[in-house]
């Protein structure tokens, strides 16, 4: 309601263009294809909406799937890509699984031989103990 009480007026949004900056770039190949906006606007003409107003829509409807839509390439690439990075922690974990292991055996060395400094003095210790 506007101050005078009346309903506001519906205002028509520009559907024959959008701005620059809502439409990203992309490889050729992933644009939507003519007879694509073509159908389109076919489509929504036999939905009753005059020839140039669908093809307007058709056009927005189009740039806006453009720059949102993931081509075959697209996922292909992400793909390649996730690939490569489970491979580099693959490796990266098995680096680590390594340097686990390593610490681990020495761990086991170093408390061995503290095992046998104290067990060797403590025999050291009862021979020289006197007996009372």
């Amino acid at each position: 309601m506007t101050v005078d009480g009346e309903a506001p007026k519906p205002t028509k949004p520009r559907l024959d263009r959008l701005p620059p900056h809502a439409v990203p770039e992309q490889h050729p190949e992933s644009r939507p294809s003519m007879s694509d906006r073509l159908a389109l606007a076919h489509a929504i003409e036999e939905a009753g909406i005059e020839r140039a107003k669908a093809e307007a829509v058709a056009t927005a409807i189009a740039r806006f799937v453009e720059g949102s839509a993931a081509t075959k390439a697209d996922v292909d690439h992400v793909e390649a890509a996730l690939k490569a990075d489970i491979a580099r922690l693959d490796a990266k974990i098995g680096l680590l699984d390594a340097k686990v292991d390593q610490i681990g055996q020495r761990t086991f060395n170093r408390l061995g031989t503290l095992m046998v400094v104290v067990v060797t003095l403590l025999f050291g210790a009862l021979h020289l103990w006197p007996p009372h």
